[in-house]
């Protein structure tokens, strides 16, 4: 009896320990949001929408917000075509090394993406030493190639691509290999079965 009610008081503390954990965490985060909804929605120290108006009626703003929304849209379709492409190559063929070929394609989620897209300009700007034993590094001078929207939708879309990747990979799985078998012994290959 003092075991079972031992394990209920702890489970309780446990849960308590947890609650207040989260409830800390929730505070962190949300307390710099709220900070700036409340700057928004406030005009020295009184409610208005005022400021929100004219920052809204700004033409950079729009020109903001449409870049913002195409680069992440575009980045999302390189991750998706990426992500789905890998997943489907890991999941439903017999390729070696696939753990390796799944651990590096775990790397960007463990790198910060800061850290990534240095490393990218690295690698592909005018001082390149990897460009240059290739001979195809820009001229010095030349403007970083990743400067660029077409750079940042390629970023975007490496640093997002181990999500879309463990997803689809996931469902893949799931599939149960005897239908995968039957449709090859029917005659079905590639993307058929």
């Amino acid at each position: 009896m003092m075991s079972v009610s031992h394990k209920i008081g702890g489970s309780r503390t446990e849960a308590r320990l947890l609650s207040t954990i989260l409830l800390v965490a929730i505070c962190l985060t949300l307390a710099p949001v709220l900070r700036l909804f409340v700057e928004g929605v406030t005009y020295q120290g009184s409610p208005s929408l005022a400021l929100m108006r004219d920052v809204l009626a700004q033409p950079s703003t729009l020109s903001a917000l449409k870049h913002s929304l195409v680069t992440a849209g575009l980045g999302t379709l390189v991750a998706l075509a990426l992500g789905a492409a890998f997943a489907f190559l890991v999941a439903l063929t017999d390729l070696r090394a696939k753990a390796a070929l799944v651990f590096c394609l775990m790397i960007p989620m463990m790198i910060p993406p800061q850290i990534t897209a240095l490393s990218w300009t690295q690698i592909m700007g005018p001082s390149s030493v990897l460009l240059k034993t290739l001979g195809i590094a820009p001229p010095l001078g030349a403007p970083q190639p990743l400067y660029s929207p077409e750079g940042i939708i390629f970023l975007l879309g490496i640093q997002h691509m181990s999500i879309i990747f463990l997803t689809l990979r996931a469902g893949l799985r799931s599939i149960p290999q005897d239908v995968v078998e039957a449709a090859r012994i029917s005659g079905a290959k590639g993307l058929r079965t």
